[in-house]
């Protein structure tokens, strides 16, 4: 019987130590101030993207979009945050009142581009103005 439980006891220790050992895997740290500046809309999967926007992100959180939309250029504001690998963005509506809350998936992050992923699988590219 001691040799059963030595064996069960030793069992549990081993299990322990290796579930210890396997580490979890996190999102890569996101540093936002890479955001920074003025970027525009290169690509979209998203046909009714505004390929040619100019996206500003601001220090304060604050964001600008100017798009040509049917023609006619549209200008936009609200605000941003980067949470966790999320680029979260809340535009104002026009009438006022509160903005809807997007949130997109940043698959890569450089000094000159950005990858963002949206909800439905559909990927973005922004490339840093100069």
């Amino acid at each position: 019987m001691k040799f059963i439980l030595a064996a069960f006891m030793a069992t549990i220790v081993m299990v322990g130590f290796s579930a210890a050992q396997e580490k979890k895997v996190e999102p890569a740290k996101i540093d936002a101030a890479k955001f920074l500046g003025t970027w525009e809309l290169t690509k979209s999967a998203d046909k009714d993207a505004p390929k040619g926007a100019i996206v500003v992100f601001e220090k304060d959180g604050k964001v600008s979009i100017t798009a040509k939309i049917e023609g006619k250029e549209e200008k936009f504001a609200g605000k941003y945050a980067v949470k966790g690998d999320k680029l979260v963005v809340t535009i104002d509506p026009p009438g006022g009142g509160k903005g809807e809350e997007q949130s997109d998936t940043i698959k890569s992050l450089t000094d000159d581009k950005a990858v963002l992923v949206d909800k439905d699988g559909q990927e973005t590219e922004l490339t840093k103005k100069k």
